[in-house]
């Protein structure tokens, strides 16, 4: 028996590994933790917000935790 690599180079298909997933972060934070400077106007009022970091391009994005998760878990 043969790895489903090895098998796939045989037939003539590609083999090769993905380039590599991408390395995104959602998660919770409380707003007093983060940069006070870089969240929206809008959110500066919240508690907790919902922060998207994305490794791949070194950002954050900033939204509502209702955005991204549903309403019983944002109590």
């Amino acid at each position: 028996m043969r790895t489903n690599r090895a098998a796939r180079r045989l037939l003539g298909m590609p083999y090769t590994y993905s380039k590599g997933k991408s390395k995104i972060n959602i998660f919770i934070a409380a707003a007093a933790d983060e940069n006070a400077e870089k969240i929206p106007q809008a959110l500066k009022s919240k508690s907790r917000i919902c922060v998207i970091q994305d490794d791949n391009k070194k950002t954050r994005t900033y939204h509502k935790i209702e955005t991204h998760y549903p309403g019983y878990m944002a109590c």
